[in-house]
């Protein structure tokens, strides 16, 4: 894939919905192009991750604790969240149909940050305008909260259901503690 087609590409991402041409190119020159076949799993649920993914070519299915909740397509993208905050993925991300993706690894990401920190901003816009689209996206059969933050919500679709944590007790006063 050509810079250019790489720049084209990166235009159809949201998140990257306020960056001129040449902050575009900056991502295309270092973002990683992976030819993917059908069946090839890019994250698994649980494990930690470091890369922001574009699907460019081709199909993947969101799975979560088994059940297929999303399906992705060119422009589409996931991982945002990782490449800040490298917590265990919230799904597994599993190729339907052979195609491409870009990956930019958290290391990529940062640097790119550091050379153009108006980037930092642009990309918290768009990290903004995704939150405020899923949480204005029509309801689904389990409360909003339940669906992860880095899983595509397409409409008319059941909720996923995620295990909940306990609320926390709070600790006995002082006092109940020593009598």
């Amino acid at each position: 894939m050509r810079n250019s087609s790489r720049v084209n590409a990166l235009k159809s991402v949201p998140l990257f919905a306020a960056f001129a041409e040449r902050e575009l190119e900056a991502v295309a020159k270092v973002i990683e192009v992976v030819d993917v076949l059908a069946g090839d799993v890019l994250v698994k649920q649980g494990a930690r991750g470091h890369e922001f993914y574009v699907i460019s070519g081709g199909q993947a299915e969101v799975i979560l604790d088994g059940a297929t909740v999303a399906t992705l397509k060119a422009g589409d993208f996931f991982g945002e969240l990782a490449v800040l905050d490298p917590q265990p993925r919230t799904a597994t991300v599993q190729m339907s149909a052979s195609g491409q993706v870009m990956i930019l690894s958290e290391r990529e990401f940062f640097s790119l940050l550091s050379s153009a920190p108006t980037l930092s901003r642009k990309l918290l816009i768009g990290l903004a305008r995704r939150l405020h689209a899923q949480r204005s996206a029509p309801p689904c059969s389990t409360p909003r909260s339940s669906t992860p933050p880095d899983a595509p919500a397409p409409p008319n679709r059941p909720c996923p259901t995620q295990p909940t944590t306990p609320p926390r007790r709070s600790p006995p006063p002082l006092s109940a503690a020593r009598r």
